[in-house]
C-alpha cells in the first residue's frame, strides 16, 4: 500500500489509507444528512466528498480454528461485522472510481465464470471440472493423463500454510472419498509448459512478465513455490494474445486484474485464471515495470488510464 500511496502523492494528489486491521483507524456512517461517511486514519479525517478514487485492497483472511475458543469466536464475529459493514461503502462512495468495483470484483473472481469468458474470447482453456463428487472426480482423472488439484478460495491453514497447485493421480484419491466430498475443488488437466506468464492489466495498460517456471522442479507445477527466485523476464507476447487479454478484462468488468497464462511447448497460450486483486509488487521489484505509477495515475486521474 505504501508504494501506491507514495506514487499518488507524486501525482500531486492527497492519499489516505484506511486499514481495517489498525487499532486506531475508524470509520463511521451516519443516518443524518442522507448518510454521512467519515474515515479517521493516519492522514486525518476524510469524508465521502473528499474521495475521488478507491483502491479496494481488502482481503480478509479467517484462519481455520480446530477449537472454537472465545477469542476465535470473537474474531469471527468481528470479521463478519466488517464484511457486512464494508459491503455498503460503494453506495456511499458511488461518485468515486473503484479499482475494482466490489460487486464486479466478486463476480470476476468466480473461476468457472472466468474460464467461460476466456473461451468465448478465443483462448484455449484447460479441461477442468469443479466438483465435490467422488464419482465425477474419479471419472475425470484419467490414469493415462496428468492432472492437478487447485483450491477455489485461496484459504490458508494456520499458521500460514497455503495450498499450492499439486499434481494428483487416482491412487491419491482412493480411500479419501469423504475428503473429496467435503468441499468442491478444481480438478484440471496438467498443461505441458514451456513457460508461464503473469500479466498485470490496469485499464488498457498491459504489463506481461514471462516466467521460467520449468527452470526448477520446485516451480514446474506451481511457480509460486519459488516466487522470489530469479525466474522473471520482461517479454512481449503476440499482439493477438494482448487483444484477447483486454477483451477478457473488459468482459469481466475490471479496471485492475492479474492474469495467469501457460505457454505450451508449441507456443500456444492457454488461459489459467484471473485474480482481480492479485499481488504485483514483487514483479515490479524484479523487473522494473512501472505498475505502481500506472495504478497511481489511474487513481489520481481516473480519465487518464
Amino acid at each position: 500500500m505504501g508504494v501506491v500511496h507514495n506514487a499518488v502523492i507524486r501525482q500531486g494528489k492527497k492519499c489516505a489509507i484506511f486499514d481495517r486491521y489498525s487499532t486506531t483507524d475508524t470509520i463511521t456512517i451516519s443516518s443524518k444528512n442522507d448518510g454521512d461517511l467519515q474515515i479517521c486514519c493516519a492522514e486525518g479525517a476524510v469524508t465521502a466528498r473528499d474521495i475521488v478514487s478507491v483502491w479496494w485492497r481488502l482481503k480478509p483472511i479467517v484462519f481455520w480454528q480446530p477449537l472454537a475458543t472465545q477469542d476465535a469466536i470473537a474474531a469471527e464475529f468481528a470479521t463478519k461485522e466488517w464484511i457486512a459493514f464494508l459491503s455498503c461503502l460503494p453506495d456511499y462512495l458511488s461518485r468515486a472510481r473503484w479499482i475494482n468495483p466490489p460487486v464486479q470484483q466478486r463476480i470476476a473472481a468466480d473461476k468457472p465464470y472466468q474460464l467461460r469468458v476466456a473461451a468465448t474470447c478465443g483462448f484455449a482453456v484447460p479441461e477442468t471440472i469443479f466438483s465435490n463428487s467422488p464419482d465425477q472426480v474419479f471419472s475425470f482423472v484419467d490414469p493415462n493423463k496428468r492432472f492437478v488439484y487447485k483450491q477455489l478460495s485461496g484459504f490458508m491453514f494456520p499458521p500460514e500454510h497455503f495450498i499450492y497447485t499439486n499434481e494428483i493421480v487416482t491412487s491419491d484419491l482412493r480411500g479419501r472419498e469423504p475428503n473429496v466430498q467435503a468441499a468442491p475443488g478444481i480438478y484440471q488437466e496438467l498443461v505441458e509448459k514451456r513457460a508461464e506468464w503473469r500479466v498485470t492489466v490496469i485499464g488498457d495498460s498491459v504489463f506481461p512478465v514471462r516466467i521460467d517456471s520449468q527452470k526448477s522442479p520446485d516451480t514446474a507445477i506451481d511457480w509460486r513455490r519459488g516466487q522470489l527466485t530469479d525466474i522473471y523476464d520482461l517479454a512481449d507476447f503476440d499482439a493477438a494474445v494482448g487483444r484477447k487479454i483486454l477483451k477478457v478484462h473488459e468482459q469481466l468488468g475490471l479496471i485492475y486484474g492479474a492474469y495467469d497464462l501457460i505457454e505450451r511447448p508449441d507456443g500456444e497460450i492457454v488461459f489459467l485464471e484471473c485474480n482481480p486483486a492479485g499481488a504485483w509488487l514483487w514483479l515490479e521489484e524484479a523487473t522494473g515495470l512501472p505498475i505502481a505509477d500506472c495504478l497511481a495515475l489511474s487513481l489520481a486521474h481516473p480519465s487518464a488510464v
